[in-house]
């Protein structure tokens, strides 16, 4: 048996397993602070930090998604660049248009908003 098996056997096998498996299930263009406090096993606070930290350096961009507040369907609406959101706004939620919600419809202003990070692509690779 080898160093490599040994190890995979042991509990830094299954914690090297487990942060695998939270990075395969994170979006790229989706990362939320809870994907990174959860990878890092640190506060939201400190999360939080490291994504804008990130943002600044143009590692990730942040966005914001406005959900949908009809029951049936509570999707992101549309999302932006944090910078470009116009707050006069009014939105359709094509969900709810296509399951001909009565309701669909909404001032951007008043929708529940979400803010999450995206990976930035065209980061140059030798920085």
């Amino acid at each position: 048996m080898g160093l490599l098996e040994i190890i995979d056997r042991t509990w830094v096998g299954d914690f090297i397993r487990r942060k695998a498996d939270i990075m395969l299930d994170t979006d790229p263009d989706n990362i939320y602070v809870e994907n990174i406090r959860s990878f890092f096993g640190t506060t939201t606070r400190l999360a939080r930090f490291m994504c804008d930290f990130a943002v600044r350096c143009g590692h990730f961009t942040k966005h914001v998604g406005f959900i949908c507040p009809n029951d049936t369907c509570k999707k992101i609406i549309v999302d932006f660049p944090i910078e470009q959101v116009i707050y006069e706004d009014n939105l359709e939620c094509l969900n709810c248009v296509s399951r001909d919600e009565v309701e669909y419809d909404w001032n951007i202003a008043k929708l529940e908003k979400i803010e999450f990070y995206r990976l930035n692509r065209r980061v140059d690779a030798s920085s």
